[in-house]
């Protein structure tokens, strides 16, 4: 029932701009407000406005945080700062992906990793696990504290999310970031928040991170300003196009990131971390981009087939609005190649023809100078 769902801040905004809601890993949200391909080409073509406030924020602090982090996690930190984000994973033992996550260094030993919603109980298990073998094993005192209620999280996406932005003096010092960097603003009255140059869309943009009645505030004032609210259909189709992984199908705990293509954010030449040991041969199965040479949708589930045998199968698949055609990223064992024949994808008893092609599928033209 609708009333037992959680709601984010922003319920009687949705409500109110015509959201149609659905029920989405026990959450309220809408998954469209006018139409899944109009709120698409909206971020594609000016700015499209996100809420994503039922995130997940997990706080890590301690004197020897940054030390366990590099342990938790598969990328390098020694690229995080006080300004600059790094998207990483979560790994087990034996290399499958916990979850994909971003975090951002808010001090000297304080931390915040922003996780999938439909993770975050298992994530936030994960990490207080980890954090207690952590400590007894190097006699620190990590402390997880889990932050999600107090934030709000807003994504503003698009080619014009600049020209948006410039219509907010206490915003505009957000133009000087560069992507993957953040800082801290004053929202309105000494309210702070979090404000990043990321998204996932595979658009310029930014996220924001604040309470939850400044992330009502802020919502209006985007929305009022010019940005399309949209709902998760688009935030769908986007990510896809931009050949993001979501998780529980590009990502899971049988998937390792070697598989999912994700080796740049994995980093065996650091020192030991959780699965790096699993990841250190081939992976036995790689990610690929198919397009469809006919009429038919592909879908998540799909058997991919190669001389009538399968090979794998389709992790996400759908009609892409931009490139007006059947799309599909699906993971195939390792030894296969365009080489060995034809490629083809199962669907409804029929084997539809499809072209191996590069991902991302879309990628945004970046301006010069």
């Amino acid at each position: 029932m609708e009333s037992e769902l959680k709601k984010t801040p922003l319920y009687e905004r949705h409500l109110a701009f015509g959201g149609k809601m659905i029920d989405f890993g026990g959450w309220s949200l809408p998954v469209q407000y006018t139409g899944i391909i109009e709120e698409h080409q909206a971020v594609r073509q000016q700015a499209g406005l996100f809420d994503v406030s039922h995130m997940g924020e997990i706080e890590v602090t301690g004197t020897d945080a940054g030390r366990f982090l590099d342990w938790l996690l598969t990328a390098d930190l020694d690229r995080l700062t006080l300004e600059r984000a790094v998207y990483s994973l979560m790994c087990q033992p034996d290399g499958g992906v916990v979850d994909d996550l971003i975090v951002y260094q808010l001090g000297a030993q304080r931390y915040l990793l922003v996780v999938n919603a439909g993770c975050k109980d298992k994530d936030l298990e994960h990490v207080l696990s980890r954090a207690a073998e952590w400590n007894h094993d190097q006699g620190a005192r990590i402390e997880i504290k889990d932050r999600s209620l107090e934030y709000a999280q807003i994504a503003l996406q698009g080619p014009g999310s600049v020209k948006i932005v410039e219509q907010f003096s206490h915003l505009a010092p957000a133009l000087t970031l560069r992507p993957f960097h953040h800082m801290i603003l004053d929202m309105c009255h000494g309210v702070p928040a979090i404000v990043s140059r990321t998204g996932y869309t595979g658009e310029d943009g930014f996220e924001f991170y604040c309470s939850p009645d400044a992330g009502v505030a802020l919502f209006d004032w985007l929305a009022a300003a010019g940005a399309t609210p949209c709902g998760l259909g688009a935030r769908d189709s986007l990510r896809f196009e931009a050949a993001l992984p979501l998780y529980g199908h590009e990502l899971s705990d049988t998937i390792t990131p070697l598989e999912a293509g994700l080796g740049r954010f994995t980093a065996l030449g650091k020192k030991r971390f959780i699965g790096s040991d699993a990841l250190s041969g081939e992976p036995a199965r790689h990610l690929v981009g198919l397009s469809m040479s006919g009429r038919a949708i592909p879908r998540a589930g799909y058997p991919v087939m190669q001389q009538g045998l399968p090979i794998g199968q389709v992790t996400s698949g759908m009609f892409s609005p931009t490139l007006g055609r059947g799309l599909a990223m699906a993971l195939v064992s390792a030894g296969s190649s365009p080489e060995a024949g034809p490629m083809s994808v199962l669907i409804r008893g029929r084997e539809e023809a499809v072209e191996p092609v590069k991902l991302p599928f879309y990628k945004r033209e970046k301006k010069s100078g």
